[in-house]
C-alpha cells in the first residue's frame, strides 16, 4: 500500500504524456469501439477486414496514413462509403519528435491525401492520432493537431509485430483485459509502418481474429 501514491502518480503521468486514458468512455460499460492504425494495408488484410465488419455490420476507426492512402486509395474510399470513422495518423509515421511545423505539414498532407483519395477536396479528418500515442510538445504545438479530437484509447495491447503464430494468444491477451476493464477502446494495426523495416510482420490472421473477437464480444 506504500507504493500506491507512486503507482497512481506513474498512471497519470503517462497519460499526459500519451492518448492512453483508462477511466474514459467505453471503459467500464460493456461496450468495445475497434480501431486500426498503420493502414491502409495493400496487401488485402484491409478489404478483407472491412468484408468482416461489414458481414457483422460493426463500424470501427481507421488510423490511415498519407503515403499509403496514395497507394491504396480505393481502400479509403471504402471505409468512407461503409461508414468507418478516419483518423489522421500523418503523412509519414516520423517519429513525433519534429517540430509544430513538421506536424502541421505532415497532418495537412494526409488530409491531401485522403481527400484526393475521396474525391472530396474539401475533406478534412476531425480526428488525429500521433504516431507511436505520444504527445509530444510538437502535438501540444501544433495548430492541426490541437483542431482536431485525439483518438485515444483505454488499454495497450502491443500487436504490431505479431505474426500469425502469436496471433491467438495476444488476442486472449485483449480478451482478458476487455473484461478486466468491462469494455474499452482498443487499437490493432494492418501492418507495420514503415514498409521498409527488416521485419514485416505477416497481418493475415487479423480478419479473421477481429471476426472472433466481434463473436466472442
Amino acid at each position: 500500500m506504500a507504493r500506491l501514491p507512486g503507482i497512481m502518480a506513474l498512471s497519470a503521468f503517462l497519460c499526459s504524456c500519451t492518448i492512453l486514458q483508462p477511466q474514459r468512455w467505453p471503459a467500464q460499460s460493456g461496450k468495445i469501439i475497434l480501431t486500426f492504425d498503420d493502414g491502409p494495408n495493400g496487401d488485402g488484410v484491409s478489404e478483407a477486414l472491412l468484408d468482416v465488419l461489414r458481414k457483422h455490420k460493426v463500424p470501427a476507426a481507421f488510423g490511415v496514413i498519407g503515403e499509403s492512402v496514395r497507394a491504396s486509395p480505393h481502400i479509403v474510399q471504402r471505409i468512407k462509403e461503409e461508414g468507418h470513422d478516419i483518423i489522421n495518423h500523418t503523412y509519414s509515421h516520423n517519429r513525433p519528435f519534429f517540430s509544430a511545423s513538421a506536424l502541421d505539414l505532415e497532418i495537412m498532407r494526409a488530409d491531401q491525401a485522403i481527400a484526393l483519395a475521396l474525391s472530396d477536396p474539401n475533406y478534412r479528418t476531425t480526428r488525429f492520432r500521433p504516431p507511436y500515442g505520444l504527445i509530444t510538445p510538437a502535438v501540444h504545438f501544433s495548430a492541426e493537431a490541437r483542431s482536431r479530437q485525439r483518438a485515444y484509447l483505454t488499454f495497450y495491447i502491443d500487436d504490431a509485430g505479431v505474426g500469425p503464430r502469436d496471433a491467438e494468444q495476444l488476442l486472449e491477451t485483449i480478451k482478458r483485459r476487455l473484461i478486466h476493464s468491462n469494455g474499452g477502446v482498443i487499437v490493432l494495426h494492418e501492418t507495420r509502418y514503415p514498409p521498409t523495416r527488416a521485419y514485416l510482420p505477416d497481418k493475415s490472421w487479423l480478419p479473421s481474429g477481429i471476426e472472433d473477437l466481434i463473436v466472442w464480444a
